[in-house]
């Protein structure tokens, strides 16, 4: 028994130097966080989904989710908070924890954007913020309700072209009182709504270059008609080679949206 005891503290020492308590707890946060994305994507007879979000270091403030509502209605949340790392993946978590809570009432997207920048206002997390896109599918009328606190204006995608969803508003958790505008669009067949955060339209080259909207509706242009997740896969490519092998600096996420 006394070798035992005494072996204990030298056996504590050997884990601690091979698995340092700060790597410990950044890769059960980074485990918890991927538990905070959804398990697996909603299955909606007439929308393919297709998502992915990548973090620029082991934690990122990036998120989606999809939100079942009645009447054959499903909701789709895409965020990005203020900063990168362990403070915006903790942010990123009250918010989702928010964003759920405020979601079982229903609301409209306005509404639920005016609602969850009251509850990060009341909670005051000093230097932090969240803009966010909150939109509604309805199956019956294949009808796009959205709804944005300052991500990139969402892109429609048509067989003659691209055009934005222009809703617009502050970011969440910023000022009282903001007011939301709320986008319908209808998705016949083949359509698609794309949704990106700015790490990939600020995504940069070694040369100081964006790779911006204008790339990214060239792209979806060209890959009108294909699947979804052949849809995003591009977008994570194209980008890439843009940036000549420059890491990201930021966190990225792309939802992709299409009627079938």
């Amino acid at each position: 028994h006394i070798s035992i005891a005494m072996a204990k503290p030298r056996l504590y020492q050997q884990v601690l130097r091979a698995d340092p308590p700060m790597e410990r707890d950044l890769r059960m946060a980074k485990e918890i966080q991927a538990h905070l994305l959804p398990a697996r994507l909603p299955d909606l007879g007439h929308l393919k989904i297709a998502a992915r979000t990548v973090s620029a270091r082991q934690l990122g403030g990036d998120l989606y989710d999809f939100i079942p509502y009645t009447g054959q209605r499903t909701a789709i949340a895409v965020g990005d908070v203020s900063g990168k790392g362990t403070g915006a993946a903790l942010y990123g978590a009250v918010v989702s924890g928010i964003l759920r809570t405020q979601a079982l009432r229903h609301p409209a997207p306005a509404e639920l954007l005016t609602a969850v920048n009251q509850a990060l206002l009341e909670r005051q997390v000093e230097s932090q913020f969240m803009t966010l896109i909150f939109a509604l599918w309805s199956e019956k009328t294949r009808q796009l309700a959205v709804a944005n606190s300052g991500l990139p204006y969402p892109i429609h995608v048509t067989a003659h072209g691209c055009a934005i969803i222009p809703a617009a508003g502050i970011p969440l958790g910023m000022l009282p009182e903001s007011a939301y505008e709320e986008q319908g669009v209808k998705l016949p067949p083949g359509e698609m709504v794309v949704f990106v955060s700015d790490g990939i339209t600020e995504f940069m080259n070694p040369r100081g270059e964006e790779y911006g909207r204008q790339r990214l509706e060239n792209l979806l242009r060209r890959h009108y008609g294909e699947p979804p997740e052949t849809v995003l896969g591009a977008i994570f490519a194209d980008s890439e080679r843009f940036g000549e092998g420059l890491p990201a600096a930021d966190d990225r996420t792309v939802v992709v949206l299409q009627s079938v």
